[in-house]
């Protein structure tokens, strides 16, 4: 009989020893499945954040390069009226050489609010070819 309890003790003692160590295996199990879990919410927040800085770079480079462009919009405006200006300039300059103003401002200059088509054609038919008088040229 007597082995009969050392065989019980000694078996609850090896139940009481496996429970034991299951225990520390689920323990150390459960704390390294919440350390992972932390290091993947840690490791997401990384993503985000980085994805927030590139979205805000991209954002602020998209601003500079709207300011740049408008930058240039204005320059080539200015550029485009300096060029015209200057073109208005030399054409006038070199109409000057050939007897005065073009004949459309002539006919505003007369104090009529819209010339007809007729006389500014025939106008400005006069004026193109009142230089070519004195080379023997005809106009029909």
């Amino acid at each position: 009989m007597q082995a009969l309890v050392d065989l019980f003790t000694t078996l609850i003692q090896l139940i009481f020893v496996v429970a034991l160590v299951l225990a520390a295996v689920a323990v150390w199990g459960y704390n390294t499945l919440r350390k992972l879990a932390e290091n993947v919410k840690e490791a997401q927040s990384n993503v985000d954040i980085a994805l927030r800085k590139k979205v805000s770079l991209i954002n602020r480079l998209s601003e500079m390069a709207n300011q740049y462009r408008e930058g240039e919009k204005l320059v080539m405006l200015k550029v485009s009226q300096d060029n015209s200006e200057a073109a208005m300039r030399d054409s006038y300059s070199s109409l000057s050489d050939f007897g005065g103003s073009p004949p459309a401002l002539r006919l505003f200059a007369n104090g009529s609010s819209r010339p007809s088509g007729n006389s500014l054609l025939s106008s400005c038919v006069r004026y193109a070819f009142s230089g070519t008088e004195n080379s023997g040229a005809t106009v029909s």
